[in-house]
């Protein structure tokens, strides 16, 4: 398997003083690989992430010099030790383009050995902690094939592929990265992560708690790490703030306030503003005067950030076109703000074409990924159509509506690669309200929208899409790795590609859940047949989200379908109208709660156990995965029957289960319920404890020794859980428990064992 090349960036490394060190790059990239180092590798390529970096603009000659002559920036980067510095800044200040320019041109200029990035989004395929992680190790990985081995392949080898979706173990994987060659005084790696703000709300607490840790520990990290620099990007957002809180107390030198140098900023875009006044003089042959007028209205103009003056620019630009003489102009209502900008370049919508303009809008902010033109065409070809039309017949024109878009929607949107975008997060802003209702639709544009219309405008598109039954997805493509090509085919006559198909499979659930509608709406009697062709159409949409979750399950029932999911208003639908036992299982015991259980859906596990289903052994050795909150158990648990409770195999089998998963809260539950004898041979067989040791859980192994597992058991391999903790270091705490507790390595046990006497 080849690798992917071009991920990061990798240069010579020279040291805060000019000196060079030893340059690894070369050195190690000629290694081959072996089969199973490629698959670890290919592992964490889950994202388009170079093409998350390419979406921002380049920075404008002699910007961004605010930043990297700050004396808190000079200090991160000069440091020859671990360091995180946090750049915030207001929005429209330029902090991606600045991201971007770091890692495209500065750091490598710098002459850093490797050079990482993530470019966070408010999407769903931006938004994630796993997928940032993941792409940050897929390009370290592919910039130092040496450091696979060492860092990463054991923990694939034990979780497989699902190790992109690990959070905490790939940042221990990034943070314990060992240098492989000490006379270069280990690698350095260089991490650039923007718009950290724009990370969901759990996973940038989970990041930022990472960070803290890393900082916080720096000093005690031994010199085989490698040096980890780390910049992340984000506005001054309290959410942010209050997390970072402890450890900017403690080192307030990780932040540069970019919202605290008004004066170094405006001076850059000062230049900038008469480079492009210059360049409007020539374009359009101006005179000095009305140069000078341009030049005095955008210096005077107070709050300024670089997104208004690229608004500005180009409304100034359209009034100097539209002209019949450009000196003659009026050139001093130039917006006043950002919002003014976005307010001007909406009001030049037709009246007749507001209603497909915001239709577009709403399918933007809705979408989970950038949508193309082509989607974008399917749905409003959707939209005219009633709810209860499901003609086959279906013309679309993308290449006219791509047209429209650019003229329609003017600045507030651009379009690259065939795909869509809002000119800036701000637009977003600036279009939604927390009300709870839009504004009333008169000649403003601000607010007249709300989340959850947007939401129900895309799933409208979606259902509708796939009832149409456009395309065949056969099973067996499920069981190919994630990443490799998934074929889905069209039908007959159908002449549109696979996209918006595999889009609405994948997400209509979230967009009927986050429109906040119930059961009566018309289109949950929709999702309802949606969930029903399940048991017709062994090739249909349901094929292909299972293959996005990388699992098949067979033989489902269509209240399964609509558990597996997620969409809790269909589930209530057909309870209500139709009836279902809720205990129905299939052949391979697949229940309702079963099915919550597996991805999970928490939400639709409460009203589960509130309409009374039963809870099986089965169901908490699911939960016991990690993937519910351990409160989910402890519900589930005590719903367990009486006469079920003491069953000693399944209370096992479901400890084990959670050591394995590393679902430390699950084994105090279970460990403190006195459900498990001690003095069961099973509670101390050698796996119990070697799969806390080998997953690096100090916590669960301390359970587990407190609770008198046996320190010194062995597996038939003659591996003890003492051999597995040494494999992480001889000065761990795992190590030093088990120490405690009188455990021996492999070669200390033999060393004990007395001669047997000759015969």
């Amino acid at each position: 398997m080849a690798l992917q090349g071009n991920v990061g960036h990798v240069f010579p490394r020279v040291n805060a003083k000019g000196n060079a060190r030893v340059h690894l790059g070369d050195v190690h990239n000629h290694i081959e690989l072996s089969n199973d180092q490629q698959k670890c590798h290919q592992a964490f390529k889950t994202s388009n992430y170079e093409q998350y970096k390419n979406v921002n603009p380049e920075r404008a000659p002699d910007t961004c010099n605010w930043v990297t002559e700050h004396p808190t920036f000079k200090r991160w980067h000069e440091s020859d030790c671990d360091e995180l510095l946090w750049v915030s800044a207001d929005p429209g200040c330029g902090k991606s383009v600045l991201s971007r320019y770091l890692v495209d041109a500065w750091l490598p200029q710098q002459s850093y050995d490797t050079v990482c990035y993530y470019f966070f989004k408010d999407n769903d395929e931006q938004s994630r902690l796993a997928p940032a992680l993941a792409a940050i190790l897929h390009q370290l990985f592919g910039l130092r094939r040496d450091l696979i081995q060492p860092c990463a392949l054991s923990a694939w080898c034990a979780t497989g592929d699902r190790i992109s979706e690990e959070a905490t173990q790939m940042w221990r994987i990034l943070e314990d990265l060992k240098d492989t060659d000490p006379e270069s005084r280990g690698p350095l790696v260089i991490c650039v992560i923007d718009a950290l703000d724009e990370c969901r709300d759990n996973d940038r607490r989970q990041l930022i708690e990472f960070l803290c840790r890393l900082h916080a520990n720096r000093s005690a990290r031994t010199q085989d790490h490698a040096i980890l620099k780390i910049m992340v990007t984000s506005r001054p957002y309290d959410s942010v703030e209050r997390w970072f809180s402890g450890v900017s107390r403690q080192f307030p030198q990780i932040r540069l306030r970019g919202e605290d140098e008004n004066d170094p900023i405006n001076n850059e875009i000062n230049l900038v503003i008469q480079h492009n006044v210059h360049r409007l003089a020539q374009e359009y042959n101006l005179m000095q005067g009305t140069k000078d007028r341009l030049l005095g209205v955008l210096l005077d103009m107070k709050h300024r950030t670089y997104l208004w003056l690229h608004l500005a620019i180009e409304d100034i630009r359209e009034a100097l076109q539209l002209g019949l003489l450009p000196d003659t102009v009026e050139v001093d209502a130039v917006p006043s703000s950002v919002e003014d900008a976005y307010e001007r370049i909406l009001a030049k919508v037709k009246a007749k074409q507001i209603p497909v303009v915001k239709r577009i809008l709403k399918l933007i902010i809705a979408a989970r990924r950038p949508l193309a033109t082509e989607e974008v065409a399917i749905a409003l070809a959707l939209a005219s159509r009633s709810d209860n039309d499901n003609s086959p017949e279906l013309y679309v024109n993308a290449v006219h509506v791509e047209k429209q878009i650019r003229e329609w929607c003017g600045l507030f949107v651009f379009i690259r690669d065939s795909k869509v975008f809002l000119i800036h997060q701000t637009a977003k802003e600036f279009l939604l309200t927390s009300l709870d209702v839009a504004l009333a639709s008169g000649t403003n544009w601000r607010g007249c929208m709300m989340q959850s219309d947007c939401e129900l405008e895309m799933a409208r598109a979606a259902v509708r899409y796939l009832l149409l039954d456009r395309f065949t997805c056969k099973a067996g493509n499920l069981f190919k790795r994630p990443g490799e090509p998934h074929i889905v085919s069209p039908k007959p006559d159908v002449r549109e590609r696979a996209d918006f198909f595999k889009y609405s499979a994948e997400h209509w659930a979230a967009d009927i859940k986050h429109a906040g509608i119930n059961e009566t709406h018309i289109i949950v009697e929709q999702t309802a047949r949606l969930c029903a062709t399940r048991a017709t159409h062994s090739d249909s949409w349901f094929n292909h989200w299972q293959y996005c979750k990388g699992r098949y399950v067979d033989e489902l029932l269509e209240h399964h379908v609509a558990v597996l999911v997620g969409s809790l208003a269909t589930l209530v639908y057909l309870y209500k109208t139709r009836g279902f036992d809720l205990d129905a299982a299939t052949e391979k015991d697949q229940t309702a709660l079963a099915c919550a259980l597996r991805f999970p859906h928490e939400e639709i596990i409460q009203v589960l156990l509130e309409w009374g289903t039963r809870v099986r052994w089965i169901d908490l050795q699911a939960t016991a995965r990690g993937r519910v909150d351990s409160g989910i158990f402890q519900v589930l648990f005590k719903r367990i029957p009486e006469h079920e409770m003491h069953d000693v195999t399944a209370v096992l089998s479901t400890l084990q289960t959670a050591v394995l998963y590393g679902n430390s809260k699950v084994v105090e539950i279970l460990l403190k319920s006195g459900l498990i004898d001690r003095t069961n041979p099973i509670f101390s067989h050698a796996d119990t404890l070697i799969y806390a040791c080998r997953g690096g859980h100090a916590k669960m192994v301390q359970l587990l020794l407190e609770h008198g597992c046996d320190a010194n058991v062995v597996n038939p391999a003659g591996d003890g859980a003492l051999d597995w903790a040494m494999l992480g270091g001889s000065d761990t705490e795992i190590v030093r428990m088990l120490r405690a507790k009188g455990a021996l390595t492999r070669s200390e046990r033999a060393e004990s064992e007395p001669e047997s006497e000759p015969g």
